[in-house]
């Protein structure tokens, strides 16, 4: 059941809101499609940096740090990160997401990835900021807290777990 469960993610934003599985793949080629046709609408730059700076602040994660965005989509909140002065990486699922940003945000970084298998070190990161991974659009409490758990090694200070 484990195996099945970690082969499966749940779709989102239709009438059986988290009810309908689809596989990883599934889920790639969906965004993928997505991107080459549209992209998500964000808040003004300075409403977003202010957000992110109040955000950051209460966190504790101090300007230099390294912050991982995990499912990044094009690299808003990257980008945005990384004119705060963070040292901010994009992490999308969607090669497609992640070329279009590294067009529209030359000067950050980005990497095609599966968020639940990251092709990253232990502890690389000061923090990960992550919304709307679609990872956790999902009603089971338990593979939520697991994959956070997951997350969680890949930050410096890994002694919380939730």
């Amino acid at each position: 059941m484990s195996q099945e469960r970690d082969d499966k993610v749940y779709r989102f934003g239709d009438d059986n809101l988290l009810s309908n599985v689809i596989t990883k793949n599934e889920l790639r080629d969906c965004y993928d499609r997505f991107h080459e046709k549209s992209e998500f609408v964000y808040y003004h730059n300075k409403t977003t940096r202010k957000f992110l700076t109040v955000l950051l602040r209460k966190a504790r994660v101090r300007a230099g740090s390294s912050v991982l965005d995990v499912g990044c989509a094009v690299g808003f909140y990257t980008e945005q990160m990384r004119r705060l002065g963070f040292q901010s990486v994009g992490l999308d699922i969607s090669r497609v997401g992640i070329l279009r940003g590294r067009e529209k945000y030359p000067a950050s970084l980005f990497f095609v990835g599966d968020a639940a298998d990251m092709p990253i070190n232990d502890r690389s990161f000061d923090a990960i900021f992550m919304l709307g991974c679609s990872l956790t659009n999902t009603r089971d409490i338990q593979a939520i807290q697991i994959y956070l758990n997951r997350l969680m090694k890949f930050v410096r200070d890994d002694t919380m777990e939730f």
